[in-house]
Formats: C-alpha cells, sequence, structure tokens
C-alpha cells in the first residue's frame, strides 16, 4: 500500500514538473546584461497585477485562455508563457522566472565580480579640450573592501587634480556600493562626500578594472 502511494505521489510530482505560472519575479533572459524584470502577483481569480522594474506603475491584468491582458493608454499588453521552455513574453522580450537555482546563480556571479575589484587600484586622465591634450593631470586611487552584507563593497577613493600644479586639490571620499549581476556599481550608502565624479564616470566593475591594481 506505502508503495502505491509513494508511486502516486512521484506520478503527480513528475506530471506538475515544467509547468509555470505567471506569479513570481521574472527577470531578463540576458540578465547579465540587461537589467529588467517584472513581478507578478495573483489577484484574485484570473486577476493579477504586475510592475516592470523600470516603471513606478502597476498594471492590472485579467487572464484569459492563458494569456495575462492589460490596457495600458491605447492599447493591449499581453504577457504570455513559451511552454516549451517556461519563458514569459512581454514586450517582444523573453524573460526567466526567479527559483532558488537561478537566484544562486545569480548570486554566485556577483561574487566573482566583487572578488574580481576587490584590492588597490590607481590610475590617471589628462584634461583635452577640442581634441588637445593639456597638461592637468588627474590621479584616481581606489581601495575597494568587502562588506558583511551580500553584493556590497566599501569603496574609498582619492582623487588627486591637477597634480603637480598650483591649482592641485585632493578629494578623499568613501561608501557603501552594491553590485548588481550586470556589474554597476550603486551608492547605497555615502560615508562621506563621495565624488560625483567617480558616480558618473566609474560606475561598473569593468570600469574599474581598465585602471592599474597595485595590490
Amino acid at each position: 500500500m506505502k508503495k502505491i502511494i509513494l508511486l502516486i505521489i512521484l506520478m503527480l510530482t513528475l506530471i506538475g514538473c515544467g509547468k509555470e505560472g505567471f506569479e513570481g519575479t521574472w527577470v531578463s533572459k540576458d540578465w547579465k546584461k540587461i537589467d529588467k524584470s517584472i513581478v507578478i502577483t495573483e489577484n484574485g481569480k484570473n486577476n493579477y497585477l504586475f510592475k516592470f522594474s523600470d516603471s513606478k506603475e502597476e498594471f492590472s491584468a485579467t487572464k484569459e485562455n492563458e494569456i495575462l491582458k492589460a490596457s495600458v493608454a491605447f492599447f493591449v499588453l499581453e504577457l504570455t508563457i513559451d511552454k516549451s521552455n517556461n519563458e514569459l513574453l512581454a514586450e517582444g522580450k523573453r524573460y526567466i522566472k526567479v527559483n532558488k537555482k537561478l537566484q544562486k546563480e545569480m548570486d554566485t556571479y556577483v561574487e566573482k565580480l566583487e572578488s574580481e575589484i576587490i584590492g588597490n587600484w590607481t590610475g590617471e586622465e589628462k584634461t583635452s579640450y577640442w581634441g588637445r591634450t593639456l597638461k592637468n593631470i588627474s590621479v584616481y586611487n581606489w581601495n575597494i573592501t568587502p562588506t558583511a552584507e551580500k553584493n556590497m563593497v566599501n569603496i574609498k577613493t582619492t582623487i588627486v587634480k591637477n597634480k603637480g600644479k598650483k591649482s592641485e586639490t585632493t578629494t578623499v571620499s568613501e561608501g557603501i556600493f552594491t553590485i548588481d549581476p550586470r556589474g554597476s556599481l550603486t551608492l547605497k550608502e555615502n560615508k562621506g562626500k563621495t565624488d560625483k565624479f567617480f558616480l558618473n564616470n566609474y560606475t561598473t566593475v569593468e570600469d574599474i578594472k581598465k585602471f592599474k591594481k597595485t595590490k
């Protein structure tokens, strides 16, 4: 009898495998390059709410023949699931649902990005106007250390502008930055006067890696 019950449970499990509902968080299929996601929640029978990460507006949709339909401005937005691979189709883009396996993969990838920039970095730039390089040199030094929080690093920057000239200035700033799967650095906690130039021009892991690692 026990064997029969176990067999029935196994069959039900296998039947349910591969089926995906709309509810959950969906990220771009190319999540290493595209930072866009959709959160879908059920809101009663055949009714759902969904929101794109790049929009403040939440939309209401009705499920009809396995399609979520929402009236947006003057057109109807449709969300469907490709049954062959359980990918969500929306606005001509493909999204995959975040489950434990994918979340672990994303976390591991961000840990890799973090490990690539931990340490000390230095670099310099020369000011150019109208294609002409001047002798105004700016030196950048970064000290990047891990934090106790996941996907976050502490970055201390020292920027010396117009090095060697009477107008030489030094700016020291420090802050906690988050790292996302695309390698973007976002200021979360300002621990001083964080230089805006850094935020505007050196905001990705790849930007940091263009400079020389000293330690």
